[in-house]
């Protein structure tokens, strides 16, 4: 193992990669370290290719690749490049959701917190449920938290607690394998001399391209109706066959909210707080709807955030200097 060990770990890594594969080794043995570091070294990597990068026998490569993808701890694609065989899978290595598992704890106590006091140790147990398996159905989390609860908790209490985490995004469906497709690479093709009629077709299909992604775009915020919904579609997480994980950005999301929360008290008072406050419940509720679209929801946060940051910083040197026309150092502090 020592060999493998040595001919797997890359010749430099940085401070996140090393914590990543401490977190790994720790959690999940030696061999897992191996195959993690190897990834990092080589990325995207076959199973073949990760035995010749590892020299770890298939047995024990397959086991401990299934150990790593039930964590979310390796990803798994298919190579649409190649043709449909066991050698087309391609496997990397999630350094951010490693390195994320020692915050879980955190994510459970937040879990508690926001769900209060009624609903808070169910929401808990179901969380650590999950965080323990990696990715869990609702049969194995009941089965693994029923003797914890309560007495007179039932099966259905429970499961609304789960819909709450699922409805929140805090949990999240897993994505088969089957439908994570690694996208082809395009072959160079030499381009052709530009005419007037070539460009105006280009500009045409241009355009074609960016109403049909503003289409996309728009559906993905509208949210079916209670009284419309047909039965099966309301995602749940007592669902035939469904496995849930974790998503940890639902997570950062909040603790990185609370976060600005306290600098703007510190700094501004309790009003521009409660403004962010109010943005970051609009966020929220844009999650909810638009599904794990969290790329407009940071957009639509960050730029509130900047807007009610450069508010306050105009309203502390009007505050600051009575007369800002009498002092023409503070009239680029404004402009800016």
């Amino acid at each position: 193992m020592a060999s493998a060990s040595a001919t797997a770990r890359p010749a430099s890594i940085n401070g996140l990669q090393s914590t990543a594969l401490q977190v790994v080794r720790q959690h999940f043995g030696d061999p897992t370290e191996v195959i993690c570091a190897a990834l990092i070294r080589y990325p995207k990597r076959t199973l073949k290719e990760l035995q010749g990068d590892t020299d770890i026998a298939v047995g024990q490569l397959r086991n401990c690749l299934l150990i790593l993808l039930q964590h979310n701890l390796v990803t798994a694609a298919i190579d649409a490049t190649k043709p449909r065989t066991a050698g087309q899978v391609l496997y990397s290595f999630n350094l951010d959701a490693a390195v994320l598992r020692l915050r879980y704890p955190k994510f459970v106590a937040h879990i508690g917190k926001i769900l209060g006091e009624k609903d808070g140790k169910d929401g808990e147990r179901i969380l650590e449920a999950v965080l323990e398996n990696g990715r869990a159905s609702w049969d194995t989390i009941w089965g693994q938290i029923k003797d914890l609860c309560d007495e007179g908790v039932t099966e259905d209490r429970v499961q609304r607690v789960g819909d709450m985490l699922v409805k929140n995004k805090y949990i999240v469906r897993v994505i088969p394998v089957s439908e994570r497709v690694e996208p082809a690479v395009q072959e160079y093709v030499m381009p052709k001399k530009a005419t007037a009629a070539g460009k105006r077709k280009a500009a045409q299909e241009a355009e074609e391209r960016d109403s049909k992604a503003r289409k996309i775009d728009m559906s993905s915020f509208v949210s079916v109706k209670d009284d419309k919904e047909k039965e099966g579609m309301t995602e749940s997480i007592a669902n035939a066959g469904a496995l849930w994980h974790v998503n940890a950005p639902a997570f950062l999301w909040d603790l990185r909210a609370i976060a600005i929360e306290r600098i703007m008290i510190d700094r501004f008072g309790a009003a521009s707080a409660s403004l962010m406050k109010c943005v970051h419940v609009v966020c929220v509720y844009l999650r909810v709807c638009a599904g794990a679209c969290f790329n407009v929801c940071a957009c639509v946060y960050l730029c509130a955030r900047e807007l009610v940051f450069q508010h306050n910083t105009c309203t502390h040197v009007l505050h600051t200097h009575t007369h800002p026309l009498s002092h023409p150092h503070t009239l680029p502090k404004l402009m800016n």
